[in-house]
Protein backbone atom coordinates (compact mmCIF):
# COMPACT_ATOMS: atom_id res chain seq x y z
CA UNK A 1 0.00 0.00 0.00
CA UNK A 2 2.48 2.19 1.40
CA UNK A 3 4.57 1.97 -2.02
CA UNK A 4 1.13 2.27 -4.11
CA UNK A 5 0.86 5.60 -2.62
CA UNK A 6 4.55 6.82 -3.22
CA UNK A 7 3.85 5.55 -7.13
CA UNK A 8 0.92 7.92 -7.26
CA UNK A 9 2.44 10.77 -5.35
CA UNK A 10 5.46 10.88 -8.13
CA UNK A 11 3.01 10.49 -11.05
CA UNK A 12 1.47 13.56 -9.44
CA UNK A 13 4.25 15.75 -9.46
CA UNK A 14 4.42 16.95 -12.86
CA UNK A 15 0.45 17.51 -13.14
CA UNK A 16 1.22 20.00 -9.93
CA UNK A 17 4.45 21.57 -11.18
CA UNK A 18 2.24 22.22 -14.39
CA UNK A 19 -0.40 23.44 -12.43
CA UNK A 20 0.48 27.41 -12.37
CA UNK A 21 -1.58 30.07 -12.22
CA UNK A 22 -2.95 32.15 -14.72
CA UNK A 23 -0.44 33.95 -17.50
CA UNK A 24 -0.88 37.20 -19.03
CA UNK A 25 1.31 39.07 -21.97
CA UNK A 26 2.62 42.38 -20.84
CA UNK A 27 -0.15 44.41 -23.10
CA UNK A 28 -2.87 42.44 -20.96
CA UNK A 29 -0.83 43.22 -17.95
CA UNK A 30 -1.58 47.53 -18.67
CA UNK A 31 1.63 48.03 -19.85
CA UNK A 32 1.77 47.69 -24.27
CA UNK A 33 4.76 50.21 -24.05
CA UNK A 34 6.97 46.85 -23.59
CA UNK A 35 6.14 44.77 -26.07
CA UNK A 36 8.68 45.63 -28.51
CA UNK A 37 10.96 43.99 -25.33
CA UNK A 38 8.73 41.02 -24.55
CA UNK A 39 6.64 41.08 -27.48
CA UNK A 40 3.55 38.27 -27.13
CA UNK A 41 5.55 36.51 -23.85
CA UNK A 42 3.18 35.28 -21.45
CA UNK A 43 3.77 36.22 -17.65
CA UNK A 44 2.57 34.85 -14.70
CA UNK A 45 1.83 37.66 -11.83
CA UNK A 46 2.30 37.55 -8.14
CA UNK A 47 -1.00 36.87 -5.61
CA UNK A 48 -0.05 39.22 -2.94
CA UNK A 49 -1.29 42.80 -4.04
CA UNK A 50 1.31 45.63 -5.22
CA UNK A 51 1.61 48.76 -5.41
CA UNK A 52 3.30 51.62 -7.13
CA UNK A 53 4.23 48.51 -9.22
CA UNK A 54 4.34 44.96 -9.97
CA UNK A 55 6.29 41.57 -10.11
CA UNK A 56 5.59 39.10 -12.97
CA UNK A 57 7.83 36.28 -14.03
CA UNK A 58 7.99 33.29 -17.10
CA UNK A 59 6.85 29.85 -14.76
CA UNK A 60 8.85 27.72 -17.01
CA UNK A 61 12.15 29.74 -16.03
CA UNK A 62 12.54 32.04 -13.23
CA UNK A 63 14.71 30.39 -10.38
CA UNK A 64 12.10 29.31 -7.18
CA UNK A 65 14.71 30.28 -4.52
CA UNK A 66 16.14 33.32 -6.67
CA UNK A 67 16.10 36.79 -5.36
CA UNK A 68 14.66 39.17 -7.17
CA UNK A 69 15.01 42.79 -4.90
CA UNK A 70 15.65 45.57 -6.55
CA UNK A 71 17.55 48.90 -6.52
CA UNK A 72 16.48 51.69 -8.50
CA UNK A 73 17.47 55.11 -9.23
CA UNK A 74 15.86 58.24 -11.74
CA UNK A 75 17.30 61.60 -12.13
CA UNK A 76 15.42 64.17 -14.22
CA UNK A 77 17.37 66.86 -15.64
CA UNK A 78 17.07 69.32 -18.48
CA UNK A 79 18.32 72.52 -20.33
CA UNK A 80 16.72 75.02 -22.70
CA UNK A 81 15.91 72.18 -25.35
CA UNK A 82 16.24 68.39 -24.37
CA UNK A 83 14.49 67.16 -21.15
CA UNK A 84 16.45 63.48 -19.74
CA UNK A 85 15.54 61.21 -17.52
CA UNK A 86 18.71 58.48 -16.38
CA UNK A 87 17.25 55.25 -14.52
CA UNK A 88 19.90 53.24 -13.16
CA UNK A 89 18.78 49.61 -11.60
CA UNK A 90 21.06 46.74 -9.85
CA UNK A 91 19.84 43.71 -8.55
CA UNK A 92 20.74 43.02 -4.93
CA UNK A 93 21.10 39.37 -5.00
CA UNK A 94 23.01 37.14 -7.19
CA UNK A 95 20.81 37.17 -10.17
CA UNK A 96 22.17 39.98 -12.81
CA UNK A 97 19.41 42.22 -14.49
CA UNK A 98 19.86 41.75 -18.62
CA UNK A 99 17.42 44.22 -20.17
CA UNK A 100 16.07 47.81 -18.79
CA UNK A 101 13.22 50.24 -20.55
CA UNK A 102 11.36 52.57 -19.72
CA UNK A 103 9.07 54.83 -21.46
CA UNK A 104 7.43 58.83 -20.94
CA UNK A 105 3.83 59.19 -21.24
CA UNK A 106 2.81 62.76 -21.00
CA UNK A 107 0.07 63.77 -17.99
CA UNK A 108 -1.98 66.09 -15.79
CA UNK A 109 -1.16 65.87 -11.57
CA UNK A 110 -4.28 63.66 -11.70
CA UNK A 111 -3.42 61.25 -13.97
CA UNK A 112 0.09 61.09 -13.05
CA UNK A 113 -1.02 60.34 -9.47
CA UNK A 114 -3.34 57.77 -10.74
CA UNK A 115 -0.16 56.14 -12.60
CA UNK A 116 2.23 55.99 -9.65
CA UNK A 117 -0.12 54.50 -7.70
CA UNK A 118 -2.11 52.08 -9.44
CA UNK A 119 -0.40 51.94 -13.17
CA UNK A 120 -2.92 53.59 -14.79
CA UNK A 121 -1.56 54.87 -18.01
CA UNK A 122 -2.87 58.13 -19.56
CA UNK A 123 -4.42 58.03 -22.71
CA UNK A 124 -2.09 58.07 -26.28
CA UNK A 125 0.74 56.87 -27.30
CA UNK A 126 4.17 58.06 -24.95
CA UNK A 127 6.26 60.25 -26.28
CA UNK A 128 9.66 58.21 -26.07
CA UNK A 129 10.50 54.86 -25.41
CA UNK A 130 13.74 53.28 -25.11
CA UNK A 131 15.32 49.78 -24.25
CA UNK A 132 18.94 50.60 -25.46
CA UNK A 133 20.49 49.97 -21.30
CA UNK A 134 24.34 49.64 -21.03
CA UNK A 135 25.91 47.85 -17.93
CA UNK A 136 28.09 49.56 -15.53
CA UNK A 137 29.55 47.42 -13.18
CA UNK A 138 26.51 45.43 -11.23
CA UNK A 139 23.93 47.75 -12.78
CA UNK A 140 22.40 49.00 -15.84
CA UNK A 141 22.17 52.32 -17.02
CA UNK A 142 19.43 53.74 -19.58
CA UNK A 143 18.97 57.28 -20.45
CA UNK A 144 15.56 58.85 -22.10
CA UNK A 145 15.72 61.69 -24.33
CA UNK A 146 13.16 64.04 -24.97
CA UNK A 147 13.50 67.18 -26.71
CA UNK A 148 11.84 70.12 -24.74
CA UNK A 149 9.43 71.12 -27.87
CA UNK A 150 7.92 67.68 -28.10
CA UNK A 151 6.23 68.44 -24.88
CA UNK A 152 2.31 69.16 -25.85
CA UNK A 153 0.59 71.76 -24.21
CA UNK A 154 -1.43 70.87 -21.10
CA UNK A 155 0.97 68.31 -19.80
CA UNK A 156 2.06 68.94 -16.24
CA UNK A 157 4.09 66.03 -15.46
CA UNK A 158 5.21 62.51 -16.42
CA UNK A 159 4.51 59.20 -15.95
CA UNK A 160 7.58 56.52 -16.80
CA UNK A 161 6.82 53.57 -16.55
CA UNK A 162 9.98 51.32 -16.20
CA UNK A 163 11.11 47.71 -16.96
CA UNK A 164 13.32 45.78 -15.57
CA UNK A 165 14.06 41.75 -16.01
CA UNK A 166 16.41 39.67 -14.89
CA UNK A 167 18.16 36.76 -16.15
CA UNK A 168 16.00 33.91 -15.27
CA UNK A 169 13.10 36.05 -16.79
CA UNK A 170 11.94 37.60 -13.95
CA UNK A 171 10.00 41.13 -14.36
CA UNK A 172 9.69 43.84 -11.92
CA UNK A 173 7.67 47.25 -13.47
CA UNK A 174 7.90 50.20 -11.31
CA UNK A 175 5.56 52.88 -11.41
CA UNK A 176 7.59 56.14 -11.31
CA UNK A 177 6.14 59.72 -12.08
CA UNK A 178 7.83 63.11 -12.20
CA UNK A 179 7.68 66.71 -12.61
CA UNK A 180 8.60 68.43 -15.68
CA UNK A 181 12.41 69.36 -15.26
CA UNK A 182 13.33 72.71 -15.19
CA UNK A 183 15.77 74.03 -17.45
CA UNK A 184 19.23 74.13 -15.90
CA UNK A 185 20.67 78.02 -16.41
CA UNK A 186 24.09 77.62 -17.45
CA UNK A 187 26.60 79.73 -15.54
CA UNK A 188 27.82 82.73 -17.11
CA UNK A 189 31.84 84.24 -16.54
CA UNK A 190 31.26 86.82 -14.76
CA UNK A 191 29.02 84.91 -12.64
CA UNK A 192 31.80 82.52 -11.74
CA UNK A 193 34.00 85.37 -11.13
CA UNK A 194 32.13 87.14 -8.64
CA UNK A 195 31.71 83.24 -6.97
CA UNK A 196 35.25 82.55 -7.30
CA UNK A 197 35.91 86.14 -5.11
CA UNK A 198 33.48 84.70 -2.57
CA UNK A 199 35.24 81.64 -2.00
CA UNK A 200 38.44 82.94 -2.00
CA UNK A 201 40.63 82.49 1.56
CA UNK A 202 39.81 85.84 3.65
CA UNK A 203 42.43 87.29 5.85
CA UNK A 204 42.32 87.12 9.84
CA UNK A 205 43.93 90.17 11.19
CA UNK A 206 46.40 88.77 14.07
CA UNK A 207 48.82 90.66 16.58
CA UNK A 208 51.86 92.96 14.48
CA UNK A 209 54.80 90.78 14.01
CA UNK A 210 57.35 90.91 16.19
CA UNK A 211 60.14 93.25 15.76
CA UNK A 212 63.21 92.50 14.16
CA UNK A 213 66.57 91.36 16.37
CA UNK A 214 66.48 90.87 20.15
CA UNK A 215 64.06 92.89 22.27
CA UNK A 216 63.90 93.24 25.69
CA UNK A 217 61.64 90.87 27.63
CA UNK A 218 60.73 92.75 31.00
CA UNK A 219 60.59 90.68 34.07
CA UNK A 220 57.31 90.24 35.94
CA UNK A 221 56.80 91.44 39.70
CA UNK A 222 55.62 87.43 39.97
CA UNK A 223 58.91 86.43 38.56
CA UNK A 224 61.53 87.89 40.70
CA UNK A 225 64.07 90.47 39.92
CA UNK A 226 65.63 90.43 36.57
CA UNK A 227 68.39 87.83 35.14
CA UNK A 228 72.13 88.98 36.25
CA UNK A 229 73.52 88.80 32.70
CA UNK A 230 73.42 91.61 30.78
CA UNK A 231 72.08 90.05 27.52
CA UNK A 232 68.75 90.76 26.78
CA UNK A 233 66.54 87.43 26.34
CA UNK A 234 65.30 86.62 22.62
CA UNK A 235 61.56 86.90 22.91
CA UNK A 236 59.95 84.37 20.81
CA UNK A 237 57.96 85.16 17.99
CA UNK A 238 54.44 84.76 18.49
CA UNK A 239 52.93 82.39 16.15
CA UNK A 240 50.08 84.27 14.05
CA UNK A 241 46.47 82.65 14.20
CA UNK A 242 45.95 80.55 11.00
CA UNK A 243 43.42 82.05 8.75
CA UNK A 244 40.53 80.04 7.46
CA UNK A 245 41.90 77.58 4.73
CA UNK A 246 40.70 77.54 0.98
CA UNK A 247 37.14 77.43 0.65
CA UNK A 248 35.36 74.02 -1.30
CA UNK A 249 33.83 74.75 -4.03
CA UNK A 250 30.26 74.38 -4.08
CA UNK A 251 29.38 70.91 -4.47
CA UNK A 252 27.21 69.67 -8.19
Amino acid sequence: MRRALSLLLVCLLPLCAGCAGPTFTIRELGQPAFEPLLGSERLEGLEEEQTKGFDAFDPARVEDEGDHRLALRFWPLGDATLIAIEVRARGLGRLRLSDLAAAIYPATLAEASAFEAQGTLPAGEPLVYSQESERDGESRVLVLRLPRDQVPPGCEAFAVPVLSRFEDGWVHVQFYRTAIPEPLRRETPEEAQRRAAANAPQAQEGPAPPAEGPAESPASPAEGPAPASPEAEQAAPASAPQGPGQASPPGD
